[in-house]
């Protein structure tokens, strides 16, 4: 297996914030696998989510990872990102999976 990049696509302004995997494969497609098998979530001070003090739920491989402002005892979240762990599939050959299905 492999790891990707980590991603940070939204910071914690609005409602708090959002790593989901949906806007994640939209807005960096090819980039992350379609089934991965583990992820990985820390502030981009590089502090496990589990570490930062934070109520949030851990990341999930089908949903990601969101950080809810209202639900911080501060009323706001620290900024994350996200990388996930992909099958070997994966890493040898991503351009098979991102091929336009005919």
């Amino acid at each position: 297996s492999c790891k990707t990049e980590w991603f940070n696509r939204d910071n914690p302004s609005g409602n708090g914030d959002y790593e989901d995997f949906s806007s994640l494969q939209k807005e960096y497609p090819g980039q992350i696998c379609s089934n991965p098998v583990a992820c990985e979530v820390e502030t981009t001070s590089g502090l496990p989510s589990s570490s930062s003090g934070d109520n949030v739920a851990p990341c999930s491989i089908s949903t990601g990872f969101v950080c809810v402002n209202k639900d911080q005892a501060d009323g706001s979240c620290e900024d994350y990102r996200i990388r996930f762990t992909c099958p070997e599939s994966f890493c040898k050959y991503p351009t098979l999976e991102t091929a336009p299905q005919h």
